[in-house]
């Protein structure tokens, strides 16, 4: 992976791969907010902002190379793995419409979301997340997908994760 922009992008390359991204700022009061927008191009980019108390983070993902994984998620800073996702502190969700928490993959239920063609992220979607650290969830919502992940561990402190598996994927951290 190649980070550029000021280190607000990441970019995969080569061969298909488990890899991660992981804020650098952690949280641990207050309520902060992501948002990812998917477009598609020759590679994709991961975006992430951040403020006091209400944080607004920008995820643009400007390519994918196909459907495949793409999980947005909360997790411990020292969550740092090209595995990630099963990571015990690792709480979100991924376009296979599995949902990730205590790094272990469930179904998403199926009130919550929509998916296309079997995967929850298509060109041009915001993907919004929403930390609120005092009622100890995490919300994801997009044009495909409301759910609220209930009950994260009281006292940790967070920082937004992002893992994919196709190269040529980019995401940008947005200001």
């Amino acid at each position: 992976m190649t980070l550029s922009n000021g280190d607000r992008t990441v970019t995969t390359a080569g061969t298909n791969a488990y890899k991660y991204v992981l804020g650098k700022a952690g949280v641990s009061a207050g309520v902060h907010v992501w948002y990812v927008r998917r477009e598609m191009k020759d590679q994709s980019v991961l975006v992430v902002n951040n403020n006091q108390v209400k944080t607004d983070r920008r995820f643009r993902v400007t390519a994918l190379s196909s459907n495949a994984w793409l999980l947005f998620a909360v997790a411990a800073p020292g969550a740092k793995s090209d595995t990630s996702y099963s990571d015990s502190s690792c709480y979100g969700i991924a376009g296979s419409s599995a949902l990730w928490a205590k790094g272990s993959a469930s179904a998403l239920p199926a009130a919550s979301h929509t998916s296309v063609d079997g995967y929850l992220w298509s060109q041009g979607d915001v993907v919004e997340l929403t930390l609120n650290c005092e009622a100890r969830t995490l919300r994801i919502k997009s044009r495909l997908v409301d759910h609220t992940i209930p009950d994260l561990p009281a006292g940790q402190t967070w920082v937004p994760m992002v893992n994919i598996v196709s190269a040529n994927t980019s995401i940008q951290i947005m200001p």
